[in-house]
């Protein structure tokens, strides 16, 4: 059975009553009222408001206690007063459409004391003040629509203390440089799927970062960097795209007491 929330709302003494059966209605609103998103945020689970393309400070302010995702796809900017309004916001924050940040912004959505977790996908590239901003957030950034990452970007993601960084499929421009900083970080999961291919030193780099390590684009990995990942303690996930790799690569990785996660077909070989 759905469940059906049911938002009361008074204009002019009359009571407006807004059900919603699933997600698909939610999907269609294109504006919202406080009293309506307050009574949204009680609810359990996701909430999908894709067709609103701006929020208010006070409409934000009502998700503030919500601990679910919450998928804002549709809206194109966020401002310095909604992300304060968002401040104490615990959940998933998703914001599809969102192509910049203003510092202000990022520094209000990247609250040392926060555990939110954040996901642009709109945002190609960011300045260093704002990827330093979000970098404070406690929870995971979820940077998935990044196609380039330049050195600076890197070091100030790199000071990110939260539980997680990862980077869409997308970022195919980044030096070597940025990524062996990247690799200094301290954040729990680093996730470089967009990576093919990656040089003896930044394995190295990437073995000695303490995370978990997801590099599941790579298609190749030479004997060097498999010998470097061979006592990587975070874990490390490759896919089935690994196709260019010795027995030999293969025995270090499986060898890695801390745990390697191969391609089924690479076990059997």
């Amino acid at each position: 059975m759905n469940r059906r929330i049911v938002v009361a709302t008074f204009v002019l003494g009359i009571v407006a009553v807004v059900t919603r059966a699933d997600e698909q209605d939610t999907k269609r609103l294109t504006t919202l009222t406080v009293e309506q998103a307050r009574a949204l945020a009680q609810q359990k689970g996701d909430i999908h408001l894709d067709g609103l393309t701006s929020i208010s400070p006070e409409v934000a302010a009502a998700f503030a206690d919500f601990s679910g995702r919450l998928f804002l796809d549709g809206v194109t900017e966020v401002s310095p007063e909604v992300a304060k309004a968002l401040a104490t916001f615990k959940g998933e924050l998703r914001l599809g459409s969102v192509k910049q940040l203003s510092e202000e912004a990022a520094i209000a959505l990247g609250q040392p004391s926060r555990r939110l977790s954040l996901l642009l996908k709109g945002m190609e590239s960011m300045p260093a003040g704002v990827a330093r901003g979000l970098a404070a957030n406690g929870g995971p950034l979820h940077l998935q629509g990044l196609t380039k990452l330049p050195d600076d970007v890197a070091a100030a993601l790199a000071t990110h203390r939260g539980q997680g960084l990862v980077f869409g499929t997308n970022l195919t421009d980044v030096s070597d440089k940025a990524l062996i900083t990247l690799a200094e970080g301290k954040f729990t999961i680093l996730v470089l799927d967009s990576l093919t291919t990656i040089s003896d030193d930044v394995a190295e780099a990437l073995a000695r970062h303490e995370g978990k390590t997801k590099l599941r684009g790579l298609t190749s990995l030479s004997d060097a960097a498999a010998r470097a990942f061979a006592n990587h303690k975070g874990g490390l996930d490759f896919s089935d795209r690994l196709t260019d790799i010795s027995q030999e690569a293969i025995a270090v990785l499986r060898a890695n007491p801390h745990g390697v996660s191969l391609p089924r077909r690479l076990l059997e070989k």
